[in-house]
């Protein structure tokens, strides 16, 4: 699988991460588990970290409380910053998914999307 970091991962992107590092089918069926379950993904490397970014993202549209755990705040990734070409990447995916996205609960989302928009025309 070849992902990049100007884009957010796909549907079939997603489902192959999860076959690989968990007991998981898809995706999907990770995040439609009982409401006491969260799973743990340890950020060993870029995948974990993307499946757990993914995992969190989707219950935050969800308006659902729960996290992947990533074990101790010591093994947690150093927050990255965007550059412009992931800032617009993430401005696309705003545009495409802000209905499902507020569908799921996530209210702010035109805020988010309104601010990015507004900062990366100021950049160029």
């Amino acid at each position: 699988m070849t992902t990049t970091t100007s884009s957010p991962p796909t549907e079939a992107e997603l489902d192959q991460l999860t076959r690989d590092l968990t007991a998981f089918n898809t995706f999907r069926e990770m995040l439609d588990t009982s409401s006491s379950y969260r799973p743990t993904i340890l950020p060993r490397d870029v995948r974990y970290v993307l499946l757990a970014d993914a995992y969190d993202v989707a219950m935050i549209g969800r308006g659902d409380p729960r996290r992947a755990y990533r074990g101790s705040r010591d093994n947690r990734p150093v927050p990255v910053t965007l550059n412009v070409s992931e800032a617009r990447a993430l401005v696309a995916f705003f545009d495409e998914y802000v209905e499902i996205i507020q569908e799921g609960g996530w209210d702010d989302v035109d805020s988010a999307h309104t601010k990015l928009a507004i900062a990366l025309e100021h950049v160029g």
